[in-house]
């Protein structure tokens, strides 16, 4: 059985991202813990020893298998700095009682604004300009590209971010559809998208954005038939 020390919980951060933005969360963090920090992305042994001598975790992108989860351990939750807990076993976790969070709008606006910035680069060949450019050339009428403006955006996924790129997407004048089979008709409405069949999302669209976890129903969401049924000009 594993022996809990006395006194303060022990943390262990393993995301290359938490705290980075936010220095008071370390401040926070260590008014009541030992913290220890390691940036690195762990291997299933290294992040299993971590479970055994630690009381928490704020995870990054380790896989946190049931293999890792296997044994006697110390840790009593992990919390997943991200939007997705794809990468841990939850059903390993829940049999050994460790609770398991995740933050799943904290960096919804940097996502949609990310993904705006995508279609744009795309629309106006801006990357292609640039390496252009840099090898000395240039040829103004190559890269006009085109707008953004009356063209269709199909959204996989309505979640917290697919919304805020429906949202960013409608004020560039774009028509916006949506596939989500766990969306109500009067949240689509209330951001102006039209929900329809994946299918044809997939003919209409001229961009399409995934905003889904990968779990089991999700996998093999978009195959060779899917990508056959999009626009040859579609992104």
């Amino acid at each position: 059985m594993t022996t809990y020390l006395k006194g303060r919980p022990r943390i262990y951060v393993t995301s290359g991202s938490f705290g980075s933005l936010t220095p008071e969360t370390f401040k926070r963090l260590n008014e009541f813990a030992e913290v220890t920090v390691n940036r690195g992305k762990l291997q299933a042994e290294a992040l299993r020893e971590v479970l055994r001598e630690y009381d928490g975790v704020v995870l990054g992108t380790d896989k946190v298998t049931r293999e890792v989860l296997n044994g006697d351990l110390r840790v009593r939750i992990i919390a997943r700095h991200g939007v997705g807990v794809d990468n841990i076993d939850l059903q390993a976790a829940t049999e050994k009682r460790i609770v398991v969070t995740y933050t799943p709008s904290a960096n919804a606006e940097s996502v949609a604004e990310y993904t705006v910035g995508l279609m744009l680069a795309l629309s106006r060949r801006i990357v292609d300009a640039h390496m252009f450019m840099k090898s000395g050339e240039w040829a103004r009428l190559e890269f006009i590209g085109f707008d953004l403006k009356g063209k269709t955006l199909g959204i996989i996924g309505l979640g917290s971010i697919g919304s805020r790129v429906a949202e960013i997407s409608k004020a560039f004048g774009m028509r916006v559809l949506a596939y989500d089979p766990y969306v109500d008709k009067s949240k689509a409405t209330s951001l102006g998208v039209d929900l329809t069949s994946l299918d044809d999302l997939l003919l209409e669209s001229d961009f399409v954005s995934i905003h889904a976890s990968l779990t089991s129903e999700t996998r093999g969401l978009i195959g060779e038939r899917e990508l056959k049924l999009m626009k040859p000009t579609a992104f």
